[in-house]
C-alpha cells in the first residue's frame, strides 16, 4: 500500500496496526525490499523432545494422569514436568510447559484445594439457611 502511494495513516487504519508499526515495515522495505517483510521462521531454542517422543507424550497425556499414577485426573505443569523428566531424562520448567501444552491444545488446569478443616453438612447449612436470609436483607 506504502508503494502505492497511500500515506502511512491510511495504512496504520487499514490494517488496525500502529503508526509506528508501520514506519518500521516502511524502513525495512527501503533498506531491504519486500523480501525483508517476509517471515524469518522461528527463532529460540530448538525442542529438547524429538517428534517422536512428543508423540509419546501425549499418548501418555491421552491415557490420563491416573493411569499414570497421579491420584486424580488432572494434568498440572508440575505433573507433566515430572512425567518428561522420568520418561525421557529431560528436564523443563514447569511454567513453560504451561505455555507449551495450551500450544498443543491442552488447557491449563490446576489442583482444587479444600481445607481439611471443611465440613460439607456446616456449608449445606449455610447455602440452605444462612444464604437465603443474607440475600433477602441486602
Amino acid at each position: 500500500m506504502l508503494l502505492d502511494g497511500y500515506d502511512v495513516a491510511e495504512v496504520a487504519q487499514a490494517l488496525k496496526a500502529s503508526r509506528t508499526t508501520v514506519y518500521q515495515w516502511q524502513a525495512i522495505v527501503e533498506s531491504q525490499g519486500l523480501d525483508g517483510l517476509k517471515r524469518q521462521g522461528q527463532s529460540g531454542r530448538a525442542s529438547k523432545l524429538d517428534e517422536r517422543q512428543i508423540e509419546q507424550l501425549k499418548a501418555i497425556l491421552k491415557a490420563g494422569a491416573v493411569a499414570y499414577g497421579f491420584p486424580n485426573e488432572q494434568w498440572t505443569g508440575k505433573r507433566v514436568r515430572k512425567v518428561i523428566l522420568e520418561t525421557f531424562q529431560v528436564e523443563y520448567n514447569a511454567t513453560y510447559l504451561c505455555r507449551w501444552l495450551r500450544q498443543l491444545g491442552y488447557s491449563p488446569q490446576l489442583p482444587q484445594t479444600q481445607s481439611k478443616k471443611r465440613s460439607q453438612a456446616a456449608v449445606d447449612h449455610w447455602k440452605r439457611h444462612v444464604w437465603p436470609h443474607i440475600k433477602k436483607v441486602a
